[in-house]
């Protein structure tokens, strides 16, 4: 953005700039293509054409928040991260957080708050660990993303899921099958919000194997007897 102001007004375009930071700075914003947020990197004065007016870029980094969720139906299929966001809204309480999972929220702009953060689950990356003749079972790394204003407020957020992970050992998935936890919750509260995500996790999971059909065995006998 370009901020430009005249050379003789008291407010230059630093004063300009720090209301436009505090305004857009950390803001989310719903759009067709999904969620983004703008992050502010840094401010340079520029030179105009005269000295009538003083100049100023002020740059901001636009980041996506793609969903996360592949399932057609999560609510009846296999989908860690739709059930990982299903789950943290049971903890932290489903309206207490803005959770980024594909939806747009009610608000075409928002901010995330101390009292009102902002969760985002995401994969890392998955890895086929074994195929059986009815399950492919997929490791996982998954990452949470806690966004606050201010460092400090996001600590309780971030203490409250992990300890709840560890404690419930699973999640359950649409189908009703279990996420297994793999004894793998990290969380540094120092990393990036936005690009890194301070929480992550390893879990396994399984995939019912599509198989042939085949006709269906007849005149079957046990101890003589049909059965």
């Amino acid at each position: 953005l370009d901020i430009v102001t005249l050379s003789q007004s008291q407010d230059g375009p630093e004063i300009v700039e720090g209301a436009v930071k505090n305004a857009i700075d950390g803001m989310f914003f719903e759009t067709t293509n999904g969620t983004v947020a703008l992050r502010w990197q840094g401010s340079d004065f520029f030179d105009t054409v005269d000295n009538l007016f003083s100049g100023m870029t002020v740059v901001f980094d636009l980041l996506a928040f793609p969903a996360q969720i592949m399932a057609t139906v999560p609510q009846t299929g296999v989908d860690p991260i739709y059930s990982l966001t299903q789950w943290t809204k049971s903890v932290l309480g489903a309206t207490s957080a803005y959770y980024i999972e594909g939806d747009p929220q009610a608000e075409s702009t928002w901010k995330p708050s101390a009292q009102k953060p902002a969760i985002y689950w995401r994969f890392n990356s998955i890895s086929l660990m074994q195929t059986t003749n009815a399950v492919s079972w997929f490791n996982t790394s998954c990452a949470c993303h806690v966004i606050t204003p201010n460092p400090a407020d996001r600590l309780v957020y971030i203490k409250t899921i992990c300890e709840s992970l560890a404690k419930a050992g699973e999640v359950i998935l649409g189908d009703g099958s279990p996420f297994l936890l793999m004894n793998s919750i990290d969380a540094n509260s120092n990393n990036d919000p936005l690009s890194t995500g301070q929480i992550s996790i390893t879990g396994r999971y399984g995939v019912l194997r599509d198989r042939p059909g085949g006709e269906t065995v007849q005149n079957v006998y046990f101890n003589g007897q049909l059965i």
